[in-house]
């Protein structure tokens, strides 16, 4: 078995989506229990924390670390039908083999088989006006994502890279960045 990971949050303290981590866990043939390998350090009891478990057969590591949400400037589109990561991966040379091909760019979107996918560590989600639009076929399912979906907060559809243009504004969304209205983007940042 490959390494995989999970990214958690934690906030002052509190884990956040747990049950949906445990179940991408359990999917991908993990035999892991989070909630029993999660003990957030009490130095980091009031911070915003970013839990990594990397695992394969067994445990390898746990690293708990402070996360600051990192603002985006500008959105670079890629063409890759090949990638593959519809399991959490702790290989992203694919992500990074694109990110340093898109110098000037904070960060990638990944168009697959002429559809929109995901950017390069979120699953995106734009609006129409109306509603939030998910892609159908994102690279990975995000728990952040499955929850928001099983909430009706945001939809799933096949958008296509013309598409794009249609839309007002978008919202990278993952275990870190959850859905915040005051948190979105201008659909201009992503270049064609």
């Amino acid at each position: 078995m490959c390494l995989l990971f999970e990214t958690i949050k934690i906030a002052d303290g509190r884990i956040y989506n747990l049950d949906y981590h445990q179940a991408r866990v359990d999917e991908s043939g993990g035999i892991l229990n989070l909630s029993k390998i999660i003990s957030v350090p009490k130095s980091m009891q009031s911070a915003l924390v970013k839990c990594k478990i990397i695992y394969g057969r067994k445990l390898e590591s746990v690293i708990y670390e402070p996360y600051d949400i990192k603002k985006i400037r500008s959105v670079k589109i890629v063409h890759d039908d090949k990638i593959d990561y519809s399991k959490k991966y702790a290989d992203r040379s694919r992500f990074e083999y694109w990110l340093n091909q898109s110098k000037g760019f904070d960060d990638i979107l990944i168009i697959k088989n002429g559809l929109v996918s995901d950017t390069s560590k979120a699953n995106i989600v734009f609006a129409d006006g109306d509603r939030w639009i998910s892609p159908r076929y994102p690279l990975l399912l995000g728990t952040t994502r499955a929850r928001l979906i099983s909430q009706k907060k945001i939809s799933q559809e096949d958008i296509k890279e013309e598409d794009i243009t249609f839309f007002k504004s978008f919202m990278l969304i993952n275990a870190l960045n959850d859905f915040d209205e005051e948190k979105t983007y201008d659909i201009s940042i992503i270049k064609m």
